[in-house]
């Protein structure tokens, strides 16, 4: 945990044809260990945050915290001890002080009120969280939970979207809350995009596990706005974090669920469905995936051919060497014309593309690499020395063709 990283970052994405294509903060001790700060030192390239090393973790993901602090501040990022629990929790609230979170207890009221950085909000809002710190959040609460040898929670405990009554609230999270524990309760009727589907279809859905998991923000409504009686509930598991304001692709929505519920408050059916396009991941030197969205989302066939750009927020300082993999998991074809990563607006073709080389995919000129249902595709990019690496983007163009579905019909 918590350990400066270096070398290469590893982004996985994963094609799946699938359709047309709050969590409530547990206050803590202040610590003792990396992230306080007296907030009277300042890196000689001004960051103030320097001073206050949990601040990094606001708007960097834990696996580049490492080395976007000793980047700012000229010096390593100090590892948290295994057992140092209290620790843990105090970055964690360091993230909601970094945002303006009012504490109510004194003693933390104390132990953020003496830094000058800190500014309490009457009016904060879990959503002023941007999606990387909620991650964060996540997993520092998670990881205190084991340090003090408890079992963390994957659901989150208020949901800010939610406009189902809480009877209905209580009966989805009890679904997902028996997913998360291998269990998903599967009625017997059962769809994957509007078309019949098998207890093994679902249960090949379900299994994928960084899709349908709830977060704080998650929609959860009614459908056509029918509260009682026989009624569906969706719940838009792909929903993007508030803090989504761009038109890129990460800031749509992928897969969603939907729970038919009958007068005895019954699930008794259940549909899946999502965007079909290519996911992408980041992972870090530690192996850890952290998804990003999806990019040639909608492109279904060639008369849609068009060009996408995917921000990897996740990447962090993406130096060295960034590694891509797209993989066909779905019945689906994707015709891959051009991809590269875009680094200070700058774009970087794969490595294969150099001295000479033509793999169709090296240039937007009409020439198709195609990848079926269990093709890969690895790619490195190497990102020149000293690129700053504000906001680095994956950009593909293509387009993808759906099979006929193989769903078996009941």
């Amino acid at each position: 945990m918590m350990r400066a990283l270096a070398g290469s970052i590893v982004v996985v994405v994963v094609v799946a044809l699938i359709g047309a294509c709050g969590g409530k903060k547990q206050e803590a001790g202040p610590g003792t260990g990396t992230g306080t700060g007296t907030g009277t030192e300042t890196a000689a390239g001004g960051d103030e945050r320097c001073a206050a090393p949990c601040r990094f973790l606001a708007d960097t993901p834990i696996a580049d915290v490492g080395a976007a602090y000793e980047k700012a501040c000229g010096k390593p990022w100090v590892e948290l001890a295994d057992s140092d629990c209290d620790a843990l929790d105090h970055m964690r609230n360091c993230i909601y002080a970094h945002h303006g979170y009012t504490f109510k207890k004194a003693k933390y009221q104390e132990a953020f009120g003496k830094e000058p950085w800190y500014k309490a909000r009457g009016d904060f809002k879990e959503s002023d969280l941007s999606r990387v710190a909620s991650q964060n959040v996540r997993a520092l609460k998670d990881e205190a939970a084991t340090c003090r040898g408890e079992e963390p929670s994957p659901i989150p405990a208020t949901f800010t979207a939610s406009k189902v009554s809480k009877a209905d609230l209580a009966l989805v999270v009890g679904w997902f809350t028996r997913k998360a524990a291998g269990d998903p309760p599967l009625p017997k009727k059962l769809e994957a995009d509007g078309n019949p589907a098998t207890e093994a279809d679902i249960k090949g859905w379900l299994a994928q596990k960084q899709l349908f998991t709830l977060e704080a923000w998650t929609p959860i409504e009614y459908e056509d706005g029918k509260r009682t009686g026989h009624r569906k509930i969706t719940a838009a598991t792909g929903a993007p974090s508030p803090d989504c304001y761009s038109e890129d692709e990460d800031c749509e929505g992928f897969e969603w669920i939907t729970f038919e519920i009958d007068e005895k408050n019954q699930i008794i059916g259940l549909s899946v469905g999502a965007a079909a396009c290519p996911l992408v991941y980041v992972e870090g030197e530690d192996g850890a995936l952290t998804y990003e969205g999806e990019i040639l989302r909608d492109l279904v066939r060639a008369g849609r051919e068009a060009t996408q750009h995917l921000r990897l927020d996740a990447a962090g300082a993406c130096h060295g060497e960034v590694r891509v993999q797209l993989v066909e998991a779905k019945d689906e074809i994707t015709y891959l014309d051009d991809v590269a990563l875009v680094v200070d607006g700058v774009a970087i073709a794969p490595r294969a593309c150099a001295n000479g080389a033509t793999p169709a995919y090296c240039a937007n000129d009409g020439r198709y690499l195609t990848l079926h249902r269990g093709d890969s595709l690895p790619l490195v990019f190497d990102v020149p020395a000293g690129a700053a690496c504000a906001t680095p983007e994956l950009r593909a163009d293509g387009y993808y063709v759906p099979l006929a579905p193989t769903y078996t019909q009941r």
